[in-house]
């Protein structure tokens, strides 16, 4: 390793201590090497995440000179092109080797082009300038997979499993794990102008209450609707039941991320699987909490991380049990993204 590399890595291990505790907590699991490569892939989706979601990265905390704002894809954070973010996401995704790091690493790792340019689609949605709208489930679920589901799919190959049928699983956690944000994120996302929550789950909700005529939407108005009359829906009981039913299909994509896990090497198993269980844990305490959405932002203490992470154990004696199949049925809102050279 260069010191280029090195110096990159070290930045992004403090991106992870500041930001990212749930993956710092598991990255102690892996090996060496397996975890410089994850924190890489980490460090970049999330300074992409940063600059789909409008924010300024805290520059200071990384001690950049003027030599390194060239190096790696450090460098993104001074590309003057960054003014119209979705039109910089565009270009990139027509050339990624305007950050050379990421063609680098997806060779490195055997990892297809397509794979990325579906997670950079997923920036391009949700970028700060536009209003999120996302009409029904399949949508969600699309969205959830670029996001989420194509890190899932780029960690499985640095990990190598002993087969790449883990893919799937794989997918298949990185939604479920996505599930969970958009479940403990609904307030702060509202302020935002995002609601993830699909119109068919509301018009589901609303059209079966009383007072219809207190919230009426339709597929062309239902986002204004809501960012318009948000002091008034707020305390709506219509929201805290779509927050549970995400969180209810969550739970189909951990039980297959969780028994996917083991086609991973043994170390790799347990990280990714106190990874999942710690945040699995945040669905499980909103629902104790009633779904309090409006609240303070659901967070699992190092504590309760200490204790919930022996919940692996009876995980791993599953490996060697006959290797799971698949449930294809959850591929079906995604299936025209995937290509089966992924697996």
């Amino acid at each position: 390793m260069n010191d280029i590399q090195s110096r990159s890595i070290l930045k992004a291990r403090e991106m992870i201590s500041a930001h990212g505790k749930t993956f710092a907590w598991a990255d102690f699991f892996l090996s060496k090497d397996a975890s410089n490569e994850a924190v890489r892939l980490y460090s970049l989706c999330r300074i992409l995440d940063d600059l789909a979601d409008g924010k300024a990265l805290e520059l200071d905390n990384f001690d950049l000179k003027e030599t390194e704002k060239d190096e790696g894809y450090f460098s993104l954070l001074y590309d003057n092109e960054l003014r119209d973010v979705k039109e910089w996401f565009i270009k990139l995704k027509n050339d990624l080797n305007k950050i050379p790091e990421i063609p680098n690493f997806l060779k490195k790792h055997n990892i297809k082009v397509n794979i990325f340019k579906d997670l950079i689609d997923g920036f391009i949605f949700d970028n700060k300038l536009e209003k999120v709208q996302i009409n029904n489930e399949q949508e969600l679920i699309i969205y959830s997979y670029q996001v989420a589901g194509t890190v899932g799919l780029m960690m499985s190959s640095i990990l190598k499993p002993s087969n790449s049928y883990a893919n799937k699983f794989a997918i298949d956690m990185g939604i479920a794990m996505q599930l969970t944000n958009i479940s403990r994120d609904v307030l702060e996302d509202l302020r935002d102008n995002r609601l993830y929550i699909p119109a068919e789950y509301l018009n589901d909700l609303f059209n079966r209450q009383l007072d219809e005529d207190l919230f009426e939407i339709t597929n062309e108005n239902w986002a204004e609707d809501i960012y318009d009359r948000y002091d008034e829906i707020k305390y709506s009981p219509n929201i805290k039941q779509s927050i549970l039913r995400i969180l209810n299909l969550a739970e189909f994509y951990y039980e297959s991320g969780m028994k996917g896990l083991v086609y991973l090497p043994f170390k790799s198993h347990i990280a990714i699987g106190i990874a999942a269980i710690v945040y699995r844990q945040i669905g499980k305490k909103l629902r104790k909490n009633d779904i309090n959405w409006l609240g303070e932002r659901t967070v699992i203490s190092t504590f309760e991380k200490f204790i919930i992470s022996f919940k692996i154990i009876p995980h791993l004696f599953k490996r060697f049990l006959k290797k799971p199949k698949h449930d294809n049925k959850l591929h079906n809102p995604i299936k025209e993204k995937l290509n089966e050279e992924y697996f």
